[in-house]
């Protein structure tokens, strides 16, 4: 049996050591990976990961996404290279690098100068996870607005002021995030610059059945010990979902825009109540009055908005699927999440006198 020493010294230069960098994108389970699978509190520990010759680094969020929004590719290249030397000595010869904010990387001169570097040192595999575009831009916006209204850590809900994220509808956010590091940006950028038989590619909900976990570990990882270890203690993942609040994302965004059409008073006589409280308040006068959202005004994504998110996610799956959709059935779960694509028309719910009055006048938004 070889000994690690042995091992090390079977690294030629025609053999170098794996370098997996899984780079989401966000909205691909990435969380539920790092957390559930490979994290602290996950099925598999570092030990088992070891037994595989894999050394897996969790990395700061803060400290990797200030890197790649600076394009400070130096700095991170130089990370990396001080982190495989720890590695290394460590009697380890491969490592895991896992951090969404990497699917951010453009392939501009200067990214793929310090990116290409990686492979003098590494067989740099990338790992990534497909998801079927019109399930994931929707998904993104409802993580920009959950962001927007909730503190990620503490769950607690945001103050009206400093105002923070996206507080636009649907139609507006589609605009300014096309093709924002979708799973076939993440692709082809990756590929462009390691090579197509170099990105590994999973599928978020594949037909077969293979859950994420399992695809990462035993398909992407070709951990063997790992791979018996995540099966035997096998766990049912999950995934936060934050869509369950597209209600209430529609009553903050009309509180925001009573707030800044100074509909909302806050003097002597009336102290304005805290943002959550004016949403649950407009939630309830919804229910007062018998209406539902489908009631009111909505503005969803442009006809040519919708064209062009039609062919993308129609080549994204084409390129990106383990068994692509046949064409009826890719046409049918595109129209169906269409009609998810809407947000309430703040501007011209706000117009009509009954909603005015109502954010005016009512006293309920003063606090007592």
């Amino acid at each position: 049996m070889k000994s690690k020493s042995d091992e090390k010294s079977s690294l030629t230069p025609n053999s170098k050591p794996k370098l997996f960098i899984h780079v989401g994108p966000l909205k691909t389970g990435t969380t539920t990976i790092q957390q559930q699978v490979i994290g602290m509190r996950g099925i598999l520990g570092t030990k088992d990961l070891a037994r595989d010759d894999i050394f897996y680094k969790a990395l700061s969020w803060m400290f990797v996404s200030n890197l790649v929004n600076e394009n400070n590719w130096e700095e991170l290249f130089k990370f990396i290279e001080k982190q495989y030397k720890i590695v290394y000595k460590s009697g380890i010869n491969n490592m895991l690098l896992s951090h969404e904010s990497l699917s951010f990387a453009r392939t501009t001169k200067s990214h793929i100068q310090h990116l290409k570097r990686l492979e003098t040192k590494f067989d740099v595999r990338i790992i990534m996870v497909y998801r079927p575009l019109e399930t994931w831009y929707k998904s993104s916006y409802n993580d920009d607005r959950y962001l927007a209204m909730y503190k990620k850590k503490t769950r607690n809900f945001r103050p009206w002021f400093p105002s923070v994220g996206y507080n636009v509808g649907i139609a507006e956010w589609f605009e300014k995030n096309w093709i924002a590091s979708d799973p076939l940006q993440t692709y082809e950028t990756f590929q462009e610059l390691f090579g197509k038989e170099k990105v590994h590619v999973l599928s978020l909900d594949r037909p077969d059945g293979v859950d994420i976990s399992e695809q990462f570990v035993c398909e992407a990882l070709e951990a063997q010990h790992s791979c018996e270890t995540l099966k035997k203690n096998r766990r049912k993942m999950t995934r936060e979902n934050t869509s369950q609040h597209k209600l209430f994302y529609d009553y903050d965004l009309l509180a925001m825009g009573a707030l800044n059409r100074r509909f909302l008073r806050d003097n002597d006589e009336c102290k304005r109540i805290e943002r959550h409280q004016t949403a649950l308040l407009i939630e309830s006068y919804f229910k007062e009055k018998h209406l539902s959202l489908e009631d009111i005004p909505q503005v969803c994504i442009s006809e040519s908005q919708k064209s062009k998110l039609y062919d993308r996610a129609w080549q994204a799956e084409q390129k990106l699927a383990h068994i692509p959709r046949q064409k009826s059935d890719f046409d049918e779960s595109f129209k169906k999440e269409m009609s998810k694509y809407c947000s309430v028309d703040v501007e011209s719910v706000l117009s009509l006198v009954e909603w005015e009055s109502f954010f005016r006048k009512d006293e309920r938004l003063c606090q007592t």
